[in-house]
């Protein structure tokens, strides 16, 4: 697949665009700035056809609104982190408007879904301990991996806020650390690493591993 990086809002979050065929893209976690996401999409000539967050955290979600209004295409994200991420608890400063529930174009998935649009599949892994419901997509085809807040570069996404759990993260980060170590590692922030790299420089991963 390809990947289109677009770093967005105060938090800077890296929103992808992931595709095989530019008439079938994925836009994952688009968490600010929808017009510098609809400018890029049309710049390039890709036309999205779902919208996936890895959590459901007011900085990964709050160009939700604007990109379905220009976009009529379906929005995926876990029952865990739809219950909470479309309400006042998920409001923090610098994200002040919260994003409307698009109940017409929501889409829950659940660990070992596949995501499909033509040639292209991702598959849900589930990565609990950022928030209840956090997965990563995972490329199988071509060995990459959008991690969403789980895994960083040297290091991990927090547990201390609501919903975060420490124990839940270290099975996770567990899970990730079986996949093939050529896996590249696209991050919702910061720059891209690999499997193999997290596992022998990153503390948290060599915690949990030891």
């Amino acid at each position: 697949m390809k990947v289109k990086t677009i770093l967005t809002g105060l938090y800077e979050v890296n929103t992808y665009l992931v595709y095989d065929d530019p008439n079938n893209v994925f836009i994952i976690d688009p968490g600010a700035d929808a017009e510098d996401i609809i400018s890029t999409l049309e710049a390039n000539n890709l036309s999205p056809v779902a919208i996936l967050f890895s959590h459901g955290h007011a900085d990964h979600i709050s160009a939700l609104d604007e990109l379905l209004e220009r976009y009529q295409i379906p929005v995926k994200i876990t029952a865990e982190d739809a219950a909470w991420a479309f309400t006042p608890l998920n409001s923090f400063p610098g994200y002040e408007k919260i994003q409307k529930y698009p109940e017409d174009l929501i889409g829950v998935i659940r660990d070992g879904d596949e995501i499909k649009s033509g040639d292209s599949t991702l598959r849900v892994l589930h990565t609990p301990g950022h928030s209840p419901g956090s997965v990563c997509f995972v490329d199988e085809a071509g060995h990459k991996l959008f991690a969403g807040d789980t895994l960083f570069s040297g290091s991990i996404g927090r547990t201390d806020f609501p919903g975060g759990d420490w124990n839940a993260m270290a099975q996770s980060l567990k899970k990730l650390m079986q996949l093939p170590e050529d896996y590249e590692v696209f991050p919702g922030h910061g720059e891209s690493t690999t499997i193999g790299k997290e596992k022998r420089t990153n503390q948290y991963c060599l915690h949990v591993l030891s």
